[in-house]
């Protein structure tokens, strides 16, 4: 996946890497403290909150303002009302805002109707301790919360919004003619001197053979050299010896387990589900291992994202083939998932939402998950478009229904591999499915044993008080009749325990997704509440980046088209995939990005350099 070799052929995002630096020459935008994932947090939490319980009351739009206090912007919160500033950012006791709605004070108490419920109030006091980040700098005049009507003239316009540096196609650009003719070595060495120049500066001198062997080291592989691997670099007296450490490094393991890990970080890989129960997911480890493969074997960027998102869904060729890519697509259940207490329909938005949340950030740099409760506040992303998204993912299956801990559990969804690989192994799922019944059943055959051993005994003493001339015919063959029940009794229990310890083996299965039972579009959720449901969306993908006309296949999800669609440089979003690669290899190459805030190319994310 991962290719800077020096006479190996690129792969696709390599080869968009020089596009990205002379493509996008922008001075990097205004700095700002606000930290992206506070902002994130503000977007996906607290506007929603302010919006549905506050804006009533507390804003521009409301009929009457109450304390004259307005929660529609930053200013309005920290001018404050008649009581002074609602929020003392990084302050939670010293905050108004916070004692209202803990209801503490009967004299303060917001929303007056009801209190507000407890995970709320939690999300308010942690964005308040994050020093309450909110971008909303003007006041609602200038910037509404629009989205919960969609089609409100407000909404972001995706097709001016394809004037944004990131959205535009790739191209080439004239290389700069820097004053010094000996000091670039290729052409991105000659942007970097022209921009030296520009402020009468000179390169730094080069790194002495054992810096560079050490930096190198660290880079590709994440240890430095051993004292003979030093020794041997430095020993080489050969024109090429750097290139060739450099495909030496490329080409052994820990290449792989270095740079997998910082795709498993994007993915949100853990071996668990990191929620509720913080459950452990037995077969992450397929996922984790495949992914280091693929970094390996220097699977080009756009096959690797084919098979991460639709991977169950490609053709192959062999079982060995179709499991791998089945593997592969495990991306989509990784990661954290709420599975016990929660609404179902709640629960298929909010995997939908998780999942669209890593891919935009992921994959395309974008902040789509703003788009749930409302249309984008600062890109040209509609809360159509999210929705259209979310359909896509709401048709794809990740969890099922399963039997855990003697219970029936909403678990993630596993696969066979090999040839039976199209369902899990009957003998197995069923032992685990029966096992509370087969263990009753072991402890009455072990009660039946018992009371028959006792019965015998009286049986025999009864009979012989009663019939005391017979006893020795009649109570002789009672007591074997009731010997031969024991002994039927004990092979069951020998059976039955013999099964018990030493249940089937787990049979090979990895965490695979699927297309979902039910197939369809999903309607827009007013303030992203699950059950206050809008318009319904046509399944689709991002209005900026789509230049023709969608139409996914109606019996089948959209997930392998929006694989394609992310891959597609000139009629899909593959010029913006490039250029986020790109510069995530930039990022753990250099310390830092072309565009600093790597997960946000959107207008609140830098601008790159």
């Amino acid at each position: 996946m991962i290719s800077i070799k020096y006479k190996n052929e690129a792969t696709f995002w390599a080869a968009a890497l020089f596009t990205c630096i002379v493509a996008s020459g922008v001075a990097r935008g205004t700095d700002d403290t606000r930290s992206e994932d506070g902002l994130d947090f503000f977007e996906e939490h607290i506007r929603p909150l302010l919006v549905s319980r506050c804006y009533s009351c507390h804003s521009n739009r409301a009929s009457s303002l109450e304390g004259e206090l307005k929660l529609d912007s930053r200013s309005g919160w920290s001018v404050g009302g008649e009581h002074g500033p609602a929020i003392v950012p990084g302050d939670v006791e010293a905050s108004l805002l916070i004692r209202s709605v803990r209801y503490r004070d009967s004299s303060l108490q917001m929303p007056p109707d009801r209190r507000l419920p407890d995970d709320a109030i939690e999300k308010l006091e942690r964005w308040v301790q994050m020093g309450a980040p909110d971008p909303r700098e003007e006041s609602a005049a200038n910037m509404t919360d629009h989205a919960l009507t969609p089609g409100s003239t407000a909404a972001p316009d995706p097709i001016a919004g394809r004037e944004h540096w990131a959205y535009r196609p790739l191209a080439l650009t004239a290389i700069p003619d820097a004053q010094s003719s000996t000091w670039p070595r290729n052409a991105i060495d000659a942007f970097v001197l022209s921009k030296l120049e520009e402020q009468a500066l000179t390169p730094a001198p080069d790194a002495d053979l054992r810096s560079l062997a050490r930096r190198t080291f660290i880079q590709l592989i994440g240890i430095p050299p051993t004292v003979s691997q030093m020794e041997d670099f430095l020993a080489d007296q050969r024109g090429d010896a750097f290139e060739l450490l450099v495909d030496q490094l490329l080409s052994s393991p820990g290449f792989g387990e270095r740079w997998g890990r910082h795709w498993l970080d994007l993915a949100r890989y853990a071996d668990s589900n990191g929620l509720d129960e913080n459950f452990l997911f037995r077969e992450a480890w397929r996922y984790r291992n495949r992914v280091v493969e693929l970094v390996n074997e220097d699977m080009p960027y756009d096959r690797f994202l084919l098979e991460q998102i639709a991977g169950d869904l490609l053709p192959y060729e062999s079982i060995e083939q179709r499991d791998a890519q089945r593997i592969s697509a495990g991306f989509l259940l990784v990661g954290p998932k709420v599975l016990l207490g929660i609404d179902p329909n709640v629960q298929r938005m909010d995997i939908a939402d998780e999942q669209l949340d890593t891919i935009g950030k992921a994959v395309l740099g974008q902040t789509i998950g703003c788009a749930r409760c409302h249309d984008h506040k600062f890109d040209p992303i509609p809360t159509a478009d999210y929705y259209a998204m979310a359909g896509i993912f709401t048709s794809t299956q990740v969890m099922e229904q399963r039997h855990m801990l003697n219970e029936q559990r909403v678990m993630e969804r596993l696969v066979g591999l090999g040839v039976t690989g199209s369902q899990l192994d009957d003998d197995y799922e069923n032992f685990w499915r029966n096992k509370k019944e087969l263990d009753g059943r072991k402890r009455s055959i072990e009660s039946s044993i018992k009371q028959l051993e006792g019965g015998k005994v009286d049986a025999f003493e009864e009979f012989a008080r009663v019939h005391p001339e017979a006893v020795s015919e009649i109570a002789m063959d009672h007591c074997a009749e009731l010997a031969e029940r024991i002994v039927g009794q004990q092979l069951l229990l020998e059976q039955l325990s013999a099964r018990l310890a030493n249940p089937p083996a787990i049979p090979p299965r990895a965490m695979i997704p699927g297309e979902a039972d039910s197939i369809g579009n999903e309607p827009i959720r007013l303030a992203g509440q699950a059950d206050r449901k809008g318009a319904v969306v046509p399944r689709g993908f991002l209005q900026v980046m789509t230049t023709e006309p969608i139409t996914l296949p109606e019996h089948a999800s959209g997930r392998l088209e929006l694989a394609q669609w992310l891959t597609r440089v000139h009629t899909g979003a593959g010029h913006l995939t490039a250029r986020v690669m790109a510069n995530r290899v930039w990022h753990h190459l250099i310390g830092s990005g072309i565009v600093r805030t790597v997960d946000n190319f959107g207008i609140r994310g830098e601008a790159p350099s």
